[in-house]
């Protein structure tokens, strides 16, 4: 199964939202507005998928990661309820230096922060306990590594934008 965050995310692979797939509500998920499996057939898909591939993981917000955690626990059955998403392998792809989870509200912020450790997926409980193995691409294919464009994008992601990158010719 192919998941994103976004509905232009999830067109890009071929997949769905996180939310249609794990029939999430709008918002903030917490203990109170996730809801119970009562639907026969999501329980049945939750415990036929083997891999759920969540692209643009830098955009799941911490909650969001949790509630696909309760999904896929609540769908296990024995033993595989006490494993990280119910014992499920999960490909999570992305760039943390990429676009942040969206938080709108400080009231957002602060519950994410006091509950999960903050607003990315790595910050949570459940990224550590399910002790993700990382694989770091290092080849550039959109620019060449000596186009200035490329040299842009490089000292953005590092926080060392310079005046010669601002600056316009002509």
């Amino acid at each position: 199964v192919f998941l994103a965050p976004t509905g232009i995310a999830a067109c890009n692979i071929k997949g769905r939202t996180i939310h249609s797939f794990c029939k999430l509500l709008p918002g903030l998920q917490t203990e109170d507005t996730i809801e119970a499996i009562t639907n026969p057939r999501l329980q049945a898909l939750l415990e036929a998928v083997d891999t759920i591939v969540i692209d643009e993981i830098s955009m799941v917000r911490s909650d969001i990661l949790w509630a696909v955690d309760n999904r896929l626990r609540a769908a296990a059955s024995g033993r595989k309820q006490n494993r990280p998403f119910g014992g499920k392998q999960i490909i999570a792809c992305g760039d943390f230096y990429q676009l942040p989870p969206v938080v709108t509200t400080d009231v957002e912020r602060d519950y994410l922060k006091e509950t999960f450790g903050g607003n990315f997926a790595f910050q949570t409980d459940i990224w550590k306990k399910a002790k993700f193995k990382t694989a770091m691409l290092k080849e550039q294919h959109r620019q060449s590594d000596k186009s200035a464009f490329y040299q842009i994008l490089k000292n953005i992601r590092h926080g060392r934008l310079c005046e010669k990158n601002i600056l316009l010719p002509g």
